[in-house]
């Protein structure tokens, strides 16, 4: 199970080029691909190398995770 996380998170190496954001990107896949996948989704929202990965450094708020709308709501 953990082979088809890897494949639906995918972080190519050569893009982030640290074996050690690579080396926690796959622990967080490994200890969570048999878990609650909203877990796993939790953590994979915050994996530092599935970030770099996509130019994205910023934290996302969680409104606009679970689409509340906005900061408001």
């Amino acid at each position: 199970m953990a082979w088809f996380w890897l494949n639906w998170y995918a972080v190519p190496a050569s893009a982030i080029n640290d074996w050690l954001l690579m080396s926690q990107h796959y622990y967080t896949i490994w200890t969570g691909a048999l878990g609650n996948y909203r877990t796993l989704a939790h953590n994979m929202f915050n994996d530092i190398a599935l970030r770099k990965s996509l130019d994205q450094f910023e934290e996302v708020p969680l409104f606009w995770v679970y689409g509340l709308g906005s900061e408001e709501a």
